[in-house]
């Protein structure tokens, strides 16, 4: 079956990140093969004994198990492991048209059929890859790898920007007979020369991040000079430009009326937190075009 890249978006986006601890999976008890989409579902034993059939979509923080139970199982062969990343949170958000956890997907699905791979695992996560300690899931991917799997990335700068990182997290790789592919750049780990070219290429995407971080302290220091807030306004203030093109804060006042009806809250806190997220979202009134929970009008009645 080929599919167009209408089909796929309808299969797997909007997906939502997973946070938290996790899943409590007792074991994996079978699987099938969706011949449509060419990922696994798994026949899933709960810790209470609750049984259901989860698409490997759903799979995202049990990726030790699931390695796990693939690596045992001889029927399953040549798993290909979709992993997505994006630096902030800002960029999961898919009602404010950002789209690059469902660009990512769409491309490394297509190239798991291009490579006849069933897909086990599609892993995001939200994480600089400029950080050593970051990429959890990713290292945990690494961690269990084995000849088995392949892990599908949209291209380079997605699996890693530093590149004594990426080169050890390559090795690991490699040492467990795993391999690694790119959308973008058609990379492949399965030759001397693809591997070659894939620390050049790590190289490169730590060159171009250092450069862009670079120029965006400059951007920032030549603003702070002039005067410029930077960041984000908080709850309560808005940017403004001067007349000389500077960005100031000004009173919001519209917030702040939120804020003074926040400020009222008396008795039991927790629960007015909860009480007044509600009356807020009932009668329509957003934080910066977000609904309110208990977490956020506490954090406003605690810092204003």
């Amino acid at each position: 079956i080929n599919l167009d890249d209408e089909e796929i978006c309808e299969d797997f986006a909007p997906l939502e990140i997973i946070k938290g601890e996790k899943y409590e999976v007792k074991y994996i008890k079978d699987y099938s093969i969706d011949p449509h989409t060419n990922t696994i579902n798994y026949h899933v034993v709960w810790i209470d004994d609750t049984e259901t059939i989860e698409n490997c979509i759903n799979m995202n923080n049990c990726s030790e198990t699931v390695m796990n139970y693939i690596d045992i199982t001889p029927s399953l062969q040549n798993v290909g492991i979709v992993y997505c990343r994006v630096s902030s949170n800002v960029q999961t958000n898919y009602m404010n048209g950002h789209t690059s956890f469902e660009i990512q997907q769409r491309n490394c699905i297509k190239l798991c059929k291009e490579k006849g791979l069933n897909i086990g695992m599609i892993i995001n996560e939200v994480s600089s890859a400029n950080r050593k300690n970051g990429i959890k899931h990713l290292r945990e991917i690494v961690d269990n790898i084995s000849q088995k799997f392949t892990i599908v990335v949209q291209d380079i700068t997605r699996f890693s920007r530093n590149t004594l990182v990426g080169l050890q997290l390559m090795q690991k790789i490699e040492s467990k007979g795993g391999n690694v592919i790119t959308f973008a750049e058609k990379f492949d780990y399965s030759d001397v020369i693809a591997r070659n070219n894939l620390r050049v290429a790590l190289s490169v995407s730590e060159h171009d991040s250092e450069i862009l971080s670079y120029r965006l302290k400059q951007s920032i220091a030549l603003r702070k000079k002039r005067g410029d807030h930077i960041g984000k306004p908080s709850f309560g203030w808005k940017h403004m430009r001067d007349s000389l093109g500077s960005i100031k804060l000004i009173r919001d006042n519209k917030e702040h009326k939120i804020i003074k009806k926040i400020r009222e809250i008396k008795g039991n806190a927790r629960g007015r937190y909860k009480l007044m997220a509600e009356s807020l979202n009932l009668n329509g009134t957003l934080k910066k075009d977000k609904k309110w929970t208990p977490q956020m009008v506490r954090y406003v009645y605690l810092h204003n």
